[in-house]
């Protein structure tokens, strides 16, 4: 068996230069710090409370290798801080924000949270791993949803011709 890492995100709990970006809101500082300290407590909470969930991906054909993807998941009768879990998956609650509504996006959006795409509803998250369930920041990417449905069908492994690469086949991909 072989085991895929990626290494477009930090596994490390520490702001990251890589994710110095520009700013979510219009011209306020403060707020793109706001951002910084929702997305390091997220990862924090997270890495206490997930859970090792490995995933088998048998091969579909003699060019892709046995692989077993690290997944995390957070068990379901865990209740980590800031997090909400509702019929649509778990949810990370941002309390009020800039216009005084309460957000809760969907928990594994808020590593992306100082990314500039992070309010753009034409921008998705992308499970690498095809885990709906996994919330292992190394097995996701913020793009657009053209190209996250495109891995649908994707082969994966060294034959994915995506920027970030697939960790596996798609759903839809047949050899």
């Amino acid at each position: 068996m072989q085991t895929i890492a990626l290494n477009h995100f930090p596994l490390d709990i520490e702001m990251d230069e890589d994710f110095a970006s520009a700013p979510l809101f219009k011209g306020a500082a403060e707020k793109q710090s706001k951002s910084e300290r929702v997305k390091s407590k997220y990862l924090s909470t997270l890495k206490q409370h997930w859970i090792a969930a490995p995933k088998t991906v048998e091969s579909p054909g003699a060019w892709y290798p046995n692989t077993t993807l690290r997944c995390k998941i957070l068990p379901p009768n865990c209740k980590p801080p800031g997090f909400v879990k509702s019929d649509a998956g778990w949810q990370y609650d941002l309390g009020r924000w800039d216009d005084g509504k309460r957000l809760r996006p969907k928990a594994y959006r808020i590593p992306f949270i100082t990314e500039p795409g992070f309010g753009d509803a034409a921008m998705t998250v992308s499970h690498l791993c095809h885990n709906n369930a996994c919330m292992n920041p190394k097995h996701h990417t913020l793009e657009l949803l053209a190209v996250n449905k495109a891995r649908n069908g994707c082969p994966g492994g060294e034959h994915c011709h995506h920027r970030i690469k697939c960790l596996m086949p798609g759903p839809y991909f047949s050899a």
